[in-house]
């Protein structure tokens, strides 16, 4: 064992585990880019660049996020 993590099942334990092996098994296939990732979610959210798909957006000003994160630190500007 690497570390002492809990995952609640064993596809979080196998994208943990990568961190520790390296390993980047999702390729981004959009021509040029073939950025590599650990895990599936990463690759999805990654691919939002290309698609400029932005599903989060701020009930206060309408402004579009393609990550969730990136709203939530913006809602703080409110």
């Amino acid at each position: 064992p690497f570390c002492d993590i809990r995952c609640s099942n064993n596809g979080q334990l196998q994208g943990h585990l990568r961190i520790h092996t390296g390993e980047r098994p999702y390729c981004c296939d959009v021509h040029n880019c073939n950025r590599r990732f650990a895990r599936n979610e990463e690759l999805t959210r990654h691919k939002r660049i290309h698609t400029g798909i932005r599903p989060h957006e701020c009930k206060v000003c309408r402004k579009a996020f393609g990550r969730k994160d990136h709203l939530s630190k913006h809602e703080k500007t409110h």
